[in-house]
């Protein structure tokens, strides 16, 4: 999802942006998020820190 789509989201609902989680692409290679396993434990762990909140 493109930083706008969430920004206009959040603004309009009011609701904070926690994190960026990946969505359709991995990271750059070199950096956290660049492999499948690393990308899911990425997005688990911001969803859950979120919801945590």
């Amino acid at each position: 999802m493109s930083p706008k789509t969430m920004e206009t989201v959040s603004r309009e609902t009011g609701v904070r942006i926690h994190s960026n989680v990946f969505t359709d692409s991995l990271a750059k290679k070199g950096e956290q998020g660049d492999n499948y396993i690393d990308m899911i434990k990425w997005n688990v762990d911001h969803v859950v820190e979120g919801l945590s909140q």
